[in-house]
């Protein structure tokens, strides 16, 4: 029996979208023509492609809704009620603040989820991987030792 086709990476895309905004398999399922028991293992059969996509939907939804709370804040500010406008004062400085006082810029959702991809491989899969991407990037096989060796400089 011939192995299935995937699915095109849209319909991933569109269906890791959907399940960040809350979406049940069996919505995402109708939305992309699928069955919702079909989808509902697209996250195992697909892992990196769903990890990065689902991830980069949840940080938009997280943008949008962070968006909206300072725009719902920023109306507060010009309540006739001091008490609310102070409040939403406060919330926006300390916001503003931790913002600030963040560790570097943010990770690439698509590095984040490579890196959780990555972590959740055996030693023998990590392993086999290094070796089939070793030649691509210029990497040799030391055969003592096992370790890569970076290929030569240029002089």
């Amino acid at each position: 029996m011939a192995a299935k086709k995937p699915p095109p990476d849209e319909l991933i895309e569109r269906a890791a979208r959907l399940r960040a905004g809350g979406s049940s398999w069996a919505a995402v399922g109708k939305d992309v023509g699928r069955t919702h028991t079909a989808v509902m293992r697209w996250p195992e059969l697909y892992r990196v492609k769903w990890a990065v996509y689902y991830a980069v939907a949840e940080q938009a939804i997280l943008d949008d809704a962070s968006a909206e709370s300072v725009h719902v804040l920023r109306q507060q500010l010009r309540s006739k009620d001091e008490r609310s406008s102070r409040d939403a004062a406060g919330k926006l400085l300390r916001t503003r603040e931790r913002a600030a006082e963040s560790d570097g810029p943010a990770v690439a959702p698509e590095t984040l989820a490579l890196a959780q991809y990555l972590d959740g491989l055996s030693d023998a899969d990590l392993d086999a991987l290094a070796e089939r991407l070793a030649p691509r990037c210029g990497f040799t096989r030391i055969a003592t030792g096992g370790h890569d060796s970076p290929p030569p400089r240029a002089a």
